[in-house]
C-alpha cells in the first residue's frame, strides 16, 4: 500500500512550485520571515528527496528532472541550513544542528540516486556544496561541540548521521576529505552502541 501512496505524493510534487513563494513572508518580522525560509528549506529537502528516491527506483526521467531542479534551487537560495531562529539562539557557539545534518543527509542521498542524470559539471557542483556544508559538522565536533562527543545524545546519532551519509558521498571523488569524517562516524557511533 505504501507504493502506491508514495508515487501519488511525487506526482502531487510535480506539480508544485520548484521553490514556492512564502505566503505573507512582507508582513513578517525579520525573525519570523527567517524561521519560515529555514522550514521551506527543510520542506523542500524532503522534495528533493522523495523525488530522486522516485526516480531511482523507477526510472523515470521526469521524477529525476524535478529533483534536479530543487537541488538548483536549493543550492542557491542563501538560507542558513542551522535553525536561525531557535537553536542559534540557545547554541550560539554551534553551527550545525538537527536541521542541518539532516539537510546534509538528504542532499547526500539525492545525489547518489541522481548520479546517471547529473551532467560531471552539474554533480561536482552539488559534492562541492556538500562538502562545504558538511564540513561544518565535521569542525563543530572537532572544536568540542557538545553533541560531538555525547554517546547518549540524540544529536550526536543525528549529526553523525548526516556527516557519515555526506562522507560515504564524497568518498569516490574526495577520499582525503571525507576518510577523516568516516573514522569520526564510525568511532562515535561504535561508542553509542
Amino acid at each position: 500500500r505504501w507504493w502506491p501512496q508514495f508515487l501519488a505524493t511525487q506526482e502531487r510534487e510535480l506539480g508544485q512550485p520548484t521553490w514556492p513563494d512564502i505566503p505573507g513572508i512582507g508582513g513578517m518580522t525579520p525573525e519570523a520571515a527567517l524561521g519560515a525560509q529555514h522550514a521551506r528549506l527543510l520542506a523542500q529537502s524532503a522534495r528533493l528527496e522523495g523525488l530522486a528516491c522516485a526516480y531511482a527506483l523507477t526510472g523515470e526521467v521526469r521524477y529525476g528532472e524535478g529533483s534536479q531542479r530543487i537541488l538548483h534551487a536549493l543550492a542557491a537560495d542563501g538560507t542558513p541550513w542551522m535553525d536561525p531562529v531557535v537553536h542559534k539562539a540557545i547554541y550560539p557557539e554551534l553551527n550545525a544542528d538537527l536541521g542541518y545534518a539532516t539537510l546534509c543527509y538528504r542532499v547526500a542521498a539525492a545525489l547518489g540516486w541522481l548520479v546517471p542524470l547529473l551532467p560531471a559539471a552539474e554533480l561536482r557542483r552539488a559534492l562541492a556544496l556538500l562538502a562545504e556544508r558538511a564540513a561544518v559538522i565535521h569542525e563543530d565536533a572537532l572544536r568540542g561541540a557538545w553533541w560531538g562527543d555525547a554517546p547518549n545524545s540524540n544529536w550526536t546519532s543525528h549529526l553523525m548521521h548526516g556527516l557519515g551519509a555526506a562522507a560515504l558521498a564524497l568518498l569516490p571523488s574526495q577520499p582525503g576529505l571525507a576518510r577523516p569524517w568516516v573514522d569520526l562516524v564510525t568511532d562515535r557511533m561504535l561508542r553509542m552502541l
